[in-house]
């Protein structure tokens, strides 16, 4: 197998969402705003410019026609001259074990003349979620719906901008990361797992008929391949998608442990606390500044 090349289930584990995309004037509230970066972001200035830096380091500043993305798992500071407009995407690409696809530790801008067909993909992804839903596309928006072909229209537009987005930034330096090929037996554990609920156990009977290993040789196997137990596979699941729920929704920290199968709110908070080192509310106020 070729280098940058896994099978089709790899690539399907691959977990590629689009919490919004818009093209508009910043308003007031995001001038100056601060936060911690927990998904990857994309700005194209439009008009007039943007101050930013991480924490701590000088600030920046760009204007007009140029692309910005903030690093993830940084604390960043943004200024947004008056009048400032952009084109903004907020999505997500990571690995079922938290990995991000792309991972930049700095701020990475250029000009949009160097990457034409970024901005292309982009005004093409806006175009047909403007026509499908006649608002920009908002995850965070509890009333929007859409039947298959919308969201199919709009998920091929979202991965076209996705590959122009992995070209540019590989020329810029920063390559994706792929998981190593897994065992055929692995494969099949984490089809198993990925179906489960999230709370449940790990079903070890069902697993070892499956791959006819033993409990002690399946864990050694999922290791080998993954570097984690099938447990720590469940459990950065769960953080995951908990993740994407606080930060991409308004549901409740109640409906969320809900939605993730938790027997009750306080479960989840002290499940989420002992595993992140802060509470689900905490979280989501750093990331939303």
């Amino acid at each position: 197998m070729k280098a940058n090349q896994i099978g089709l289930y790899e690539w399907d584990q691959l977990d590629c969402q689009l919490f919004w995309i818009y093209d508009n004037t910043v308003p007031a509230v995001g001038s100056g705003r601060k936060g911690i970066v927990s998904r990857y972001s994309a700005w194209l200035i439009k008009e007039g410019s943007i101050e930013f830096g991480l924490s701590g380091e000088s600030m920046i500043k760009l204007g007009k026609g140029t692309w910005v993305f903030p690093p993830i798992g940084k604390r960043k500071d943004q200024i947004f001259s008056p009048g400032t407009r952009i084109l903004s995407l907020n999505f997500l690409a990571e690995w079922p074990d938290g990995r991000p696809f792309l991972n930049y530790d700095r701020f990475v801008h250029f000009s949009s003349r160097k990457h034409p067909e970024l901005q292309k993909c982009a005004e093409a992804l806006l175009s047909t979620a403007k026509r499908q839903l006649s608002i920009p596309v908002r995850r965070d928006q509890d009333n929007l719906s859409f039947d298959f072909r919308t969201y199919s229209a709009i998920k091929e537009k979202f991965w076209k901008w996705l590959c122009e987005w992995t070209e540019a930034m590989s020329s810029e330096g920063f390559s994706y990361s792929i998981p190593s090929p897994a065992d055929g037996r692995v494969q099949s554990i984490m089809k198993i797992l990925d179906g489960m609920s999230f709370t449940g156990g790990i079903p070890y009977d069902y697993l070892e008929r499956a791959v006819s290993l033993g409990k002690v040789q399946i864990d050694r196997l999922f290791v080998r391949e993954t570097g984690m137990t099938p447990r720590k596979y469940l459990e950065r699941r769960i953080i995951s998608s908990a993740r994407a729920l606080l930060q991409g929704t308004s549901l409740s920290v109640k409906e969320i442990a809900a939605k993730l199968s938790f027997s009750s709110d306080s479960h989840f908070c002290a499940w989420y606390k002992r595993k992140t080192g802060v509470y689900p509310n905490t979280f989501r106020e750093e990331v939303h500044g």
